[in-house]
């Protein structure tokens, strides 16, 4: 049968045809895998937002005590108020940055290179001006080059990775890296000083041959008569470094600066190898210590090292132990992680 011409036909309904509801739930779905795609990819920014935020109202008034003692011309008090708050959070960016330019300000550039190095690691979000003053500091200070050179950074490419994280123009990169690589002072050039000055030494003026590091660096700063020799690394470690760094890769650099002791485990370097502490006189510049040595010789009335064998003695002891403990502070500070 033909169809009327004078009906309409009604529209075929498709076999399958969403509501406006089922149209919703698409969308909704589409903007959760967007939404989740956006927070997974900045989820760092956010963290760092939260935390900038959280660190702007609690560790800012916190830090402002110190602040004003820096300001005041008291680096001493300033950079004791700013450790105590350093201990609980010892991964804050801000209170790292303060202790580092208060070590600057107490001309401990030792210390300032072990905090500037633990700030640059940090993975917080770092203040961009903070960041240029302290690379402005480290730029400006060419006594801190010769830490750097003995810090073991100048294996495995370290010492070009650090200084590359500084905000400063290529230039002035490439002066403290040519500084720190060519320094005359760097840690392994003083203990080959120390060990050629301990064998030129007459017969009778020499004691141990060779000393554990463990004993070394348990010598407490004021010890003038301790057991003297040169430290035998070398042969402990297998290396042809002061210290190993593979050595302290495992070791957690925040835990330590919570802490304030550097520990790790090295069983060749004696019973419970090693550990030191960030409090030691003997991490000030070893030209102050052996000044302040001599003048304690002077003022006891005693001859000048070079005079006598107990004289000789006491001073390798001496060198050799700040040498040992700085040493392993700064191989500390290139080897270490961050959390």
């Amino acid at each position: 049968m033909s169809e009327d011409p004078g009906k309409t036909r009604a529209p075929e309904r498709p076999a399958h045809r969403k509501t406006g509801r089922s149209r919703l739930q698409d969308l909704a779905a589409i903007a959760g895998i967007i939404l989740f795609v956006v927070l997974w990819t900045t989820r760092g920014n956010i963290y760092n937002f939260g935390y900038d935020l959280w660190a702007r109202l609690f560790v800012t008034p916190q830090l402002a005590p110190a602040e004003d003692a820096l300001t005041s011309g008291r680096s001493g008090d300033a950079l004791q108020d700013a450790l105590r708050i350093l201990r609980a959070d010892p991964d804050d960016p801000r209170l790292i940055y303060f202790v580092a330019g208060a070590y600057w300000n107490l001309d401990q550039p030792l210390l300032a290179d072990f905090y500037t190095a633990a700030y640059l690691k940090s993975s917080r979000r770092k203040d961009p001006e903070q960041l240029r003053r302290l690379s402005g500091l480290l730029a400006e200070d060419e006594r801190a080059w010769p830490y750097l050179n003995g810090a073991g950074f100048t294996s495995r490419m370290a010492l070009g990775a650090l200084i590359d994280s500084l905000d400063l123009e290529p230039a002035d990169k490439a002066r403290i890296k040519a500084g720190a690589e060519q320094s005359d002072a760097g840690m392994e050039k003083q203990f080959d000083a120390d060990k050629r000055l301990f064998y030129s030494l007459p017969k009778g003026w020499q004691k141990a041959p060779a000393l554990p590091p463990a004993q070394v660096l348990e010598e407490p700063a004021d010890s003038e008569s301790g057991a003297t020799g040169y430290i035998q690394l070398g042969a402990s470690t297998s290396c042809g470094e002061p210290w190993c760094s593979s050595l302290f890769e495992r070791a957690d650099l925040t835990a330590a600066i919570r802490s304030g002791r550097l520990a790790i485990e090295f069983p060749k370097g004696g019973a419970d190898c090693c550990s030191l502490s960030l409090d030691d006189p003997d991490l000030r510049p070893i030209e102050t210590i052996v000044a302040e040595f001599l003048a304690r010789r002077e003022a006891a009335g005693k001859d000048a090292p070079a005079a006598s064998a107990e004289g000789m003695n006491a001073l390798l002891s001496l060198r050799q132990r700040v040498l040992l403990k700085q040493s392993y502070l700064l191989s500390f500070a290139a080897g270490a992680r961050t959390r």
